[in-house]
């Protein structure tokens, strides 16, 4: 866990070994065997390749003619790629046909066959604040970049 001075509230627990913060100058107080097999700042990825016409989070990003256009229809009406979430993602397995269904069994072997709804990680939320932030409208136009107090 570190803390800092002056602070009451926890910034972050399990984010390091010992060794590493005392690198950094850091005074260890107790050194616990807690989070000691967690990778620091974990994530997963999935990634997939859209066909041309899929509206996707990489028109954005790295074609600047579809930025502009989104960003002209934004703007305009507050629809387009940046009036929605584009941070949507898919993963899908094949399953093994030991263990699949017939219909399963069926399908071309280059076909999925089961669609991962909810991907979970081992470490869900190393960052806690210890009271509760917020989030308020900037304006009545929703568009306009909200007001977020993370209280981290």
């Amino acid at each position: 866990m570190v803390i800092i001075a002056g602070s009451p509230q926890k910034c972050c627990e399990g984010v390091s070994f010992a060794d590493f913060l005392v690198k950094a100058n850091f005074d260890i107080i107790a050194n616990f065997e807690v989070s000691r097999s967690d990778i620091d700042h974990h994530y997963a990825v999935v990634e997939y390749e859209a066909k041309p016409f899929v509206d996707s989070y990489w028109q954005l990003t790295s074609n600047d003619t579809r930025e502009a256009i989104e960003s002209q229809r934004y703007a305009a009406h507050g629809d387009g790629l940046f009036g929605n979430v584009v941070g949507d993602t898919l993963g899908m397995i094949r399953l093994p046909n030991d263990v699949a269904s017939e219909f399963q069994k069926q399908l071309p072997a280059d076909r999925p066959a089961a669609g991962c709804i909810h991907l979970l990680c081992r470490t869900l939320h190393k960052w806690q604040p210890e009271t509760p932030g917020s989030i308020e409208l900037a304006s009545a136009d929703y568009r306009d970049t909200l007001l977020i107090y993370t209280n981290y």
